[in-house]
C-alpha cells in the first residue's frame, strides 16, 4: 500500500510511482497534492487533518485514512 505525496508538483514522477506500484501489485492509496497548510500545521504542532481538515491534503489524507482503514477491516496485513 502506497501514497504519493506532493504527487501534483512533479506529475511525470507521480505517474512513474504509479506505473512502478502497478507493475509490482501495491496499491496506491491515494495522492497527496502540495499544500502549505502543512507547513502551518507543522508550525502550530498540529496534525494538518486537525489544523485545516478541509484543505487540500487534509481532505487528501482523511480520504486516504478511509481507504486504508477499509482495507484493514477486509484482513490486510
Amino acid at each position: 500500500l502506497a501514497c504519493i505525496n506532493k504527487a501534483d508538483i512533479y506529475p511525470a514522477g507521480a505517474a512513474q510511482i504509479e506505473a512502478y506500484c502497478e507493475a509490482n501489485g501495491v496499491v496506491v492509496a491515494g495522492r497527496i497534492p502540495f499544500d502549505p497548510t502543512v507547513t502551518e500545521a507543522m508550525v502550530h504542532g498540529e496534525p494538518v487533518t486537525a489544523y485545516r481538515p478541509h484543505a487540500q491534503a487534509g481532505r487528501a489524507l482523511n480520504a486516504i485514512w478511509q481507504r486504508v482503514a477499509a482495507r484493514l477491516a477486509g484482513g490486510l496485513g
